[in-house]
């Protein structure tokens, strides 16, 4: 009778011991999918690497104009709780020029056009300064562009820029600085076009470097690691 009533307890051990080991492993299941989820939503941007859409120095003369394909561009999407925003980076070298100079088919005192994309970036050589365009939706027809500019920056010196869109501000780093910071008036619109480097006929004189984009919107602590990424 006893041996009958051991087997029996050693029974409902094993047995209790086996349900709560399904239950700790159901546990640590769920554990983990919250943890990824938290994860995902906090952290949006995780698999969105920098994309290299112009990986060497290039002279921008008369004759430069580069379509970049065959690159996904990864747009934010807020159906997946991303950031609203994006980042280009880029370096550039500017020549101290004359108005008497071989301008191709277009003005000195014209923009020239560097990055062409909305967001896009275009240089007044007669002026002295970078103009960051980006297009705005006014209404549910209506849409217009909004430009801030950065005035007088360095000749003839390698110029590191970081160019950030995040909901409706525009933050502009040269060399790490930060040197824009501004509301704009409205969330910018994104759209998957062609981006274009560069204008036949109608280039700054000088050299273009490394020019990348993430699709997302980088934080300030990523700043510094952002212009390394712009060295070669």
């Amino acid at each position: 009778m006893n041996n009958s009533t051991n087997s029996l307890n050693k029974s409902k051990v094993t047995g209790n011991g086996y349900g709560y080991g399904i239950i700790y492993i159901l546990i640590i299941v769920i554990i983990i999918i919250i943890l990824w989820w938290i994860y995902k939503y906090f952290f949006p941007n995780y698999k969105k690497p920098v994309v290299i859409l112009q990986p060497n120095k290039v002279t921008l003369d008369n004759d430069f104009e580069v379509f970049v394909e065959g690159i996904k561009i990864n747009l934010p999407d807020v159906n997946k709780n991303d950031d609203l925003g994006i980042t280009f980076g880029f370096k550039i070298y500017l020549e101290n020029v004359m108005e008497n100079e071989n301008w191709g088919n277009h003005r000195y005192d014209q923009l020239k056009p560097i990055i062409k994309y909305s967001p896009g970036v275009n240089y007044n050589p007669a002026e002295n300064y970078f103009e960051f365009n980006v297009e705005v939706r006014d209404n549910i027809q209506m849409t217009s562009y909004q430009s801030v500019k950065y005035v007088d920056p360095p000749l003839q010196k390698w110029l590191s820029f970081i160019v950030v869109y995040k909901s409706n501000r525009i933050l502009v780093y040269v060399n790490q600085k930060l040197v824009i910071s501004k509301r704009l008036k409205n969330p910018p619109i994104f759209k998957p076009n062609n981006i274009k480097i560069g204008e036949l006929n109608n280039n700054i004189k000088g050299t273009l470097g490394k020019t990348v984009y993430w699709g997302y919107p980088l934080d300030i602590s990523e700043i510094q690691k952002a212009t390394f990424e712009l060295e070669y």
